[in-house]
């Protein structure tokens, strides 16, 4: 619950933002796709 908080503190209205996308670009998560195997399409954020 605190993540969330401390999140919605910084984000404001998440009303405001058009998709998950833009929601995980203003975080500033780097999100990577991992293509392989049966983990096919899944996303992770990088080590890097």
């Amino acid at each position: 619950m605190v993540t969330t908080a401390g999140f919605l503190g910084e984000a404001g209205d998440i009303s405001k933002y058009k998709s998950a996308k833009e929601t995980v670009k203003m975080a500033g998560l780097n999100l990577v796709e991992i293509s392989s195997g049966i983990k096919r399409g899944k996303k992770k954020i990088s080590n890097w």
